[in-house]
């Protein structure tokens, strides 16, 4: 959160913050697991309400790559919804 600042908790509710976060909620094949409503509602009380959390179970795969993806894809289109935002903002002057 230091290095990140305000990146990860965005100023408005509906608004998605600038760094997408994704919890992987691994081990997901074994036994005495944390529910998700568990996990969302420790997010939520942290305001971090657009986590996307993922069921995962790494020695198969299950939903890791998907994880990653869903990550890298959001960074790109952040950074490029931030670049079209500035670009159209000195257009305007």
């Amino acid at each position: 959160m230091k290095f990140y600042g305000d990146r990860l908790i965005p100023t408005g509710i509906a608004e998605p913050p600038e760094v997408p976060l994704v919890v992987l909620a691994n081990k997901r094949d074994l036994d005495g697991i944390v529910e998700i409503s568990k996990i969302r509602q420790v997010l939520d009380t942290a305001k971090l309400n657009h986590t996307l959390i993922y069921e995962t179970i790494a020695i198969t795969g299950v939903n890791v790559k998907r994880a990653f993806v869903y990550a890298a894809r959001q960074a790109v289109l952040n950074h490029y919804k931030k670049l079209s935002g500035k670009a159209m903002d000195s257009a305007s002057f």
